[in-house]
Formats: structure tokens, C-alpha cells, sequence
């Protein structure tokens, strides 16, 4: 296996966080009396921010993130830090200590706002110019998958290189690259970043074995939804443009019924299963493909 070209994508966003409390601390320093500083003000406001941020999933902006999904982690970041901010003063009265914190909300919301925009659109025009990309290759014919492929080409901004469609349907689809395990050996010599699939165009073993291949190499993978009716509160969903891509949520479900005894779901750990099953679920064995200390019953 061929070892992946180290890229730096990951650091905009540790990157982002620093300047973020960076910013907020200056503020409040800026405000503060010169001659008794709230330090633990400071440290409540860092670990408050930190907080909200990781439940409003305020840093979780991708390329494919709409603008008016920024507006909407900002409004709620900002609704709840302010809140907490000024309980704050309720609970420990430090009015004396800062007495104009009004000012602070809003230039930490000016601030952080003005930041955010700047940053989004800069990785689009940095993007544009060929820079932090990201490629990506296509399995499957639908109307779907050549509607992401279209995307990917078309929206430059987004910073995705398309690098080929892979199918085992010869008559479909005349452009393909190759079939599906050409596409995965292609995936591996070539250090493809990403992998989407169209659910509706492999069978379940070759999906499985797709997505332990990309797990083994690292790659991510996406699934491409031919149908609507499969959309559903159990997935959560990515958007480029207005084309939806799947990816299935960890403890969503009260209870999980093992009905068929595919050799797909024996060569599945057990708490690989478990963890699309919430904190109390129960597994129910009908088929005995685990042991029975393993599952909460069995036929």
C-alpha cells in the first residue's frame, strides 16, 4: 500500500479555534480594568466558547458548506455564549471589574462574524486557483452519481479534482474508467482522497468490501442516494448544491433485529454493530451469528 501525500487541510481548522480564543481573550483584555484583569474571566469565557462551539458544531464548515448554513452556526454559537456570558456576572458579580460588557459581546460577535466570512470565502478563491484540493473518484452510473460528477467539474471553488467513473456496467455509461475493482486499485495507486458510491449500483458484498477498503487506506467514503425514499432522521446528510449525500449515524437505534444470516453481517465484529445502537439498546440474534453473551436474546 502506497503511503498518503501528507496534506494540510487539517490544520485550518485547529488554526481557526486559536485565532478564534486568541481574539476573544484580546477583547477582553482590551476591556478590562488595566489594573485587576479577570483572569478567570478569561478562562470562563476560553472553556465557554470551547464548549458551545463543539455542541452547535460551530467549526464544522467544509468546502461544500452553504452560506447560509454559516449564518446559522453563527446565530446559534453567539445566542448561547452570550447568555452564558452574562449569567456570568449575574452569579459572581464582577460588574466593578468590567463594567462595560456590552461592548465586549459586540465586538467579539463583530469580530468572530467578520472572521468567519473572511476565512470561507478565502478557501474559495485559494480553492478556485488549484490550491487545497481534494480527489475524489465516482462509483456507480445513475443519473446521481453523473450529477455529483458534474458538480465536482463544474463548481471549482469547491476544490475537488475528478479523477473517473468506475463501474461494472459496460453499456450505461460510456465515459467509465473502469469497473469497480479497477477503480479501487486506481484509488490506491493514486492516493485518491475520497470515494463516492451509488448505493444502488453494487450489490452488498461489493459495498462492504468497498468501504473496508477505504477504511484500510484511509480514503473517505460517501454514499450517493438514487432514491428518496431511503433519506431518513438514521443518516445524516451532506449537501453539495442540492445533491445529498448519505453518510449513516452512530446510536441511532432503540433496537437491532439480526433476521438474515448473510455472511456479510458474520464477518462484522459485534461492536462494530453495536454502535449504531444507543446507550440502552437491545440486539436481538434471530439467525445465532454471535454468541449469546453477546446479544440481549435469541430464537
Amino acid at each position: 500500500m502506497k503511503t498518503k501525500i501528507k496534506k494540510y487541510s487539517d490544520l485550518i481548522k485547529p488554526l481557526i479555534i486559536l485565532f478564534d480564543i486568541i481574539f476573544i481573550n484580546l477583547i477582553l483584555y482590551y476591556f478590562s480594568s488595566k489594573e485587576s484583569l479577570a483572569l478567570h474571566l478569561s478562562v470562563y469565557c476560553t472553556i465557554l466558547w470551547l464548549t458551545t462551539s463543539y455542541f452547535t458544531k460551530f467549526y464544522n464548515v467544509y468546502r461544500y458548506t452553504h452560506v447560509l448554513r454559516i449564518l446559522s452556526l453563527l446565530g446559534g454559537q453567539f445566542f448561547i455564549f452570550i447568555l452564558a456570558f452574562f449569567a456570568y456576572f449575574s452569579i459572581f458579580k464582577e460588574g466593578e471589574v468590567i463594567s462595560k460588557q456590552s461592548n465586549i459581546v459586540y465586538f467579539i460577535l463583530l469580530g468572530i462574524s467578520i472572521t468567519k466570512f473572511f476565512s470561507f470565502f478565502l478557501l474559495k478563491i485559494y480553492r478556485s486557483s488549484g490550491k487545497n484540493f481534494r480527489t475524489v473518484i465516482v462509483i456507480g452510473d445513475s443519473n446521481s452519481a453523473q450529477e455529483i460528477v458534474s458538480v465536482f467539474n463544474e463548481e471549482q471553488y469547491l476544490g475537488y479534482r475528478f479523477r473517473g467513473y468506475f463501474s461494472d456496467n459496460e453499456k450505461l455509461l460510456k465515459e467509465r474508467s473502469g469497473n469497480i475493482n479497477e477503480g479501487l486499485i486506481f484509488s490506491r495507486e493514486n492516493n485518491i482522497d475520497e470515494i463516492y458510491c451509488e448505493v444502488n449500483s453494487v450489490d452488498p458484498p461489493q459495498l462492504k468490501e468497498i468501504i473496508d477498503f477505504s477504511k484500510e487506506n484511509k480514503i473517505e467514503f460517501r454514499l450517493i442516494p438514487e432514491n428518496k425514499a431511503i433519506y431518513s432522521k438514521n443518516f445524516t446528510k451532506e449537501y453539495f448544491g442540492t445533491i445529498p449525500i448519505l453518510k449513516p449515524k452512530r446510536k441511532t437505534y432503540d433496537a437491532i433485529v439480526l433476521a438474515v444470516a448473510h455472511d456479510e453481517f458474520k464477518s462484522i465484529p459485534i461492536d462494530k454493530i453495536k454502535e449504531f445502537g444507543k446507550d440502552n439498546h437491545i440486539i436481538y440474534d434471530i439467525k445465532y451469528l454471535f454468541k449469546s453473551g453477546q446479544t440481549d436474546g435469541r430464537l
